[in-house]
């Protein structure tokens, strides 16, 4: 897929609602192929979170980091029995989707300042697709202290299949993926891609995108546990290096109103993300799942 090929972005410059930032995207959603069904959608929810942050002031783009991300499918209906279902929900080509972020607070981190932005995504009917929320980490102009976010939801009952314990593998961060992934996400952050850029910012090298761990731990869900993967979601603790091998597992009910997994990814200076969780529902069928790339 050429990378903005088919985008028609209207509204990007977010404005004043409800005393809120609200940037508002349209375009095509991502290549059903791409990953499992929440992580299609990042490249609206990016588009939106990217309108936010150009306008909540001038950002040091080496300081950005993400904090914390989760990303979930609306409800569907039950999976047609007649037909072998597959973690991945088939997109109509060239649909039209509509994203709407919104900054719903600035959070207080210290050395730098979050925006918690909330990001709803919609069909041209109205018909809701999926919701995601995302902390973004920063210095610049603009960006003022806040409040701390608040404690962890309780726990959750495990989802049917669900296995006790976790289900392992290890899984490259190679660089044609993680840059790959980052021009199609729409992410203009350099540190991605530019290892100029990563020693500037302190990196030891370039770093995967924190929805690109997100898309390796439902991947992973989806291979391992056999189930339908909707939703996913963690913090980040540090990054996922470029070159790294990490180990991704999931297995055990995780903290969450929904039937959730607990996820893990480690890497060679230790673990990458915390309170990490895949939302999961029925068996995800026969079909391999795609490649995140």
């Amino acid at each position: 897929m050429e990378v903005g090929a088919a985008w028609s972005v209207a509204g990007v410059a977010p404005t004043a609602a409800d005393d809120a930032l609200v940037g508002r995207v349209t375009g095509w959603p991502a290549d059903p192929a791409v990953g499992p069904s929440p992580l299609r959608w990042a490249r609206v929810v990016m588009a939106g979170v990217n309108a936010v942050v150009a306008a909540a002031g001038e950002v040091d783009p080496l300081s950005l980091r993400l904090v914390d991300a989760w990303l979930q499918v609306a409800p569907g209906p039950p999976p047609d029995p007649d037909r072998a279902p597959t973690w991945v929900d088939r997109a109509e080509p060239g649909r039209h989707v509509a994203a709407e972020a919104r900054l719903r607070e600035v959070v207080d981190l210290g050395a730098l300042t979050g925006l918690r932005i909330d990001v709803a995504v919609a069909a041209e009917d109205g018909a809701d697709l999926a919701r995601a929320g995302l902390t973004l980490a920063g210095r610049g102009a603009g960006l003022a202290g806040g409040t701390r976010p608040g404690p962890p939801d309780g726990p959750g009952p495990p989802p049917a299949g669900a296995p006790d314990a976790a289900l392992e593998r290890r899984v490259e961060v190679g660089d044609e993926a993680v840059a790959g992934f980052s021009g199609w996400v729409g992410d203009p952050t350099p540190i991605h891609t530019d290892r100029e850029a990563a020693a500037a910012a302190g990196l030891r090298g370039p770093i995967a995108p924190g929805l690109f761990v997100l898309g390796v731990l439902a991947a992973h869900a989806a291979e391992a546990a056999r189930l339908a993967v909707t939703g996913v979601g963690a913090r980040f603790v540090r990054p996922a290096v470029v070159g790294d091998e990490l180990t991704v597992g999931v297995g055990g009910a995780a903290p969450g109103a929904g039937p959730r997994l607990r996820a893990t990814a480690v890497g060679p200076e230790g673990p990458v993300v915390r309170r990490a969780w895949v939302e999961v529902g029925g068996p995800s069928g026969s079909d391999p799942p795609g490649t995140l790339r």
